[in-house]
C-alpha cells in the first residue's frame, strides 16, 4: 500500500483539521507561578494573572506571521 493510499484509509478524501485557538482577552503575562504535571513527571511555569503556562505561550508564537 502506497503512502497515499494509507493516508486516503486514514483520512478518507478530506484531510485532517487544523484549530488555530486565539485569546479573547490579552494579558500582560507574568511567568513566576509554578504547576506540578498530574502524571508527576515536573511541571511549569504558569502565569500569575491568568494560569496560562509558558509552554503553551510559546507554540501559541508559532501562529504569528
Amino acid at each position: 500500500m502506497s503512502e497515499r493510499d494509507n493516508y486516503r484509509r486514514i483520512f478518507g478524501s478530506h484531510p485532517p483539521l487544523t484549530l488555530h485557538i486565539k485569546r479573547k482577552v490579552e494579558c500582560e503575562h507574568d511567568f513566576q507561578g509554578w504547576r506540578e504535571f498530574d502524571d508527576g513527571r515536573g511541571g511549569e511555569r504558569v502565569c500569575t494573572k491568568c494560569g496560562l503556562g509558558a509552554m503553551a505561550y510559546t507554540l501559541s508564537l508559532d501562529d504569528l506571521p
